[in-house]
């Protein structure tokens, strides 16, 4: 038995067609071949646009995304506060745009693990600094 490709519109056999529970004669109404070459070029289109966002993403963020780069984790006091971040230059701004002084502002070390970090900076605030993780445990 025969049918049309809606694609190409020549006609093959059914067995150059995909099965489909609700398609004429159970198959799809597109050969295997055409649906392979639409597959393919809506996948190329995909691959692109995931492409640009990628390229639109680092130029628009370009500090942030260099700052994540070196993959530490810096624990720093600004007054009487303690944190860790990715970023350092970031994080200072915040906390001067949030009424800080950025002139205290100090990175106190750098780790390459999470946990590190949040332990070093948990003694920190045992030692009398404030900050949002005062419990390290509860971040793992």
């Amino acid at each position: 038995m025969d049918k049309i490709c809606t694609g190409c519109k020549e006609v093959k056999p059914l067995e150059q067609f995909h099965k489909h529970a609700l398609g004429k004669f159970g198959r799809q109404p597109k050969c295997k071949e055409c649906t392979s070459k639409r597959y393919l070029k809506h996948r190329t289109s995909i691959l692109k646009n995931i492409q640009d966002n990628k390229e639109y993403f680092y130029a628009k963020n370009k500090e942030y995304t260099e700052s994540k780069k070196d993959g530490l984790y810096h624990v720093y006091t600004i007054d009487d506060y303690a944190g860790y971040t990715t970023r350092p230059d970031t994080r200072k701004q915040e906390h001067k745009n949030k009424g800080r002084d950025g002139n205290t502002f100090k990175v106190i070390k750098s780790f390459y693990t999470l946990p590190e970090a949040l332990e070093f900076e948990a003694l920190l605030h045992s030692s009398g600094f404030t900050g949002r993780h005062i419990n390290a445990s509860s971040r793992s």
